[in-house]
Order: structure tokens, then C-alpha cells, then sequence
């Protein structure tokens, strides 16, 4: 009696689900039937019941058995996609623009993903071209200003600040009797905060001249030096130390 009751509750559901138009349903049926057909041959017993009620086996299945079910869960998802976009908009069981939209992003459970072959194949290749041969010792911070259009970096170990103007390919080079570790763009154009290798500098790059030191960094410590830096999201300017000495004494920091 209790089966019997169930079986009329499941009835009268289905009977109050808005009807999908046939051609879909019929879609839908076929992709889980063309990934079923084929399991059965390949799962047990035990499969083929955790495959009706849509569940998935422990880890301790066959890898053809992991495979299968795979795909086979693929279809029920593809079918039950299906089945959402046709009732349309505020479940009206209709499928309008909205089924059009999902329809196209569709696709069959049988498709697979490009293999890696064919992702290089398709991959864009890009040439990089020598704009400079500049020939820098120890290259570092490449900044763009888009005011002025200049791309600038600093030599650390040539100790000198480069400019390049990409339009007319001028190149400006200004050195320094310290070493020239990293700068950061100021709200005056043509002015950076430059950081020697004991303090920071307001540096104005069209006149090549320091205007006038702003901060002292270690310099009663020797072996030290600044490295690299970058502004913060908070305009700070964040920089990092460097113990020239590290390879012989093992340490992180000098003095």
C-alpha cells in the first residue's frame, strides 16, 4: 500500500510540472539514452542502481566505471538544462527568447575539451622586436608614465636612470655616483621619487637634476643597499633593503 501511494504522489507531481515542447524533451532523452546505452556493459550491477538514482560510487571503482558515469552525469546535467530553459520566464513552460539565449551556449555531452596539440596550435604567437639595445648591468623597476610618454628604469648596478620615448625613440640617460635602485611617479609631472642606494631623492627627470634629498636610509651601515620598490594601493612608497654581503656572511640584512 505504501508503494502504491508513492507511485500516486510521484504521478501527480509529474502531472503538475509544466510540459517542455517535445523536440527538446526528445534531445534531452536521446543524449542520456546514447550515454547510458553503452554503460551497461561496462558497470555492474551495483553501477547500473547508483546510475538510476543519479549517485556516485566511492572512490574504489574501475577507472572504465569512473569514465562512464562521468559522461553519464554530463548528459543528466545537459538534459536537465534543457528541461529548465524551456519553461521560459516565471516558469510558464514556454520557451522564448529565453530557451533561444541558453540553447546556443549548449553542448552535446559527447563533446570533448581540445587536446594540448590543439591548444598551441591555436595559440597566438607574438614577436618581440629590440627597441633599445641599452645594455644595463642590472636592469630594474620598467615604469610607463602616461603623461609625458615615457617608459623609465633604473640601472642598479650601472648607476644611472634611463628614459625612453617610444614615439621618437630618444633614450636619456642620467648617471649617479650611488647606485640607482628604484623609483616611484610623484603628482608632478616630470618628477619621481628616486631611491639611491642610501636614501630617497625628489629626482626631476626633463632637467636630470636632484631637486633635494628627502630620506636617509642606513647609512651608518655598510654592505646595504636599497633594492626594488612599488607604490601601494595607499600612493605609500614601499621599498626593500639588500646586504650586498649575504653570499659571505648568510645573512638577510647587513651590519
Amino acid at each position: 500500500r505504501r508503494r502504491r501511494r508513492r507511485r500516486r504522489r510521484r504521478r501527480r507531481r509529474r502531472q503538475r510540472r509544466p510540459t517542455p515542447p517535445s523536440s527538446m524533451l526528445g534531445q534531452a532523452s536521446a543524449a542520456l539514452s546514447s550515454a547510458r546505452a553503452p554503460l551497461r556493459q561496462l558497470l555492474g550491477r551495483r553501477d547500473r542502481s547508483l546510475l538510476r538514482r543519479g549517485c556516485s560510487r566511492p572512490a574504489s571503482r574501475s577507472p572504465a566505471s569512473a569514465a562512464a558515469s562521468s559522461a553519464a552525469a554530463g548528459a543528466r546535467t545537459w538534459a536537465a538544462t534543457a528541461a529548465r530553459s524551456t519553461r521560459g520566464p516565471a516558469g510558464t513552460g514556454r520557451g522564448g527568447a529565453g530557451f533561444l539565449a541558453r540553447g546556443k551556449e549548449m553542448t552535446s555531452p559527447s563533446s570533448s575539451p581540445p587536446s594540448a596539440a590543439a591548444s598551441l596550435a591555436n595559440a597566438t604567437t607574438l614577436q618581440a622586436e629590440l627597441l633599445l639595445d641599452c645594455r644595463c648591468v642590472l636592469g630594474e623597476c620598467p615604469i610607463w608614465d602616461p603623461r609625458s610618454q615615457l617608459l623609465m628604469w633604473v640601472d642598479i648596478e650601472g648607476r644611472a636612470f634611463h628614459s625612453y620615448d617610444v614615439a621618437s625613440g630618444a633614450h636619456e640617460q642620467q648617471a649617479f655616483d650611488k647606485r640607482a635602485c628604484c623609483f616611484a611617479l610623484t603628482p608632478t609631472e616630470g618628477e619621481v621619487l628616486l631611491a639611491l642606494e642610501d636614501e630617497v631623492v625628489l629626482y626631476d627627470v626633463p632637467a636630470k637634476a636632484v631637486r633635494r634629498s628627502l630620506y636617509a636610509i642606513e647609512q651608518d651601515v655598510e654592505g646595504t643597499r636599497m633594492n626594488d620598490g612599488r607604490c601601494d594601493r595607499d600612493g605609500r612608497f614601499v621599498m626593500i633593503g639588500y646586504n650586498m654581503n649575504h653570499k659571505n656572511d648568510g645573512q638577510a640584512s647587513a651590519g
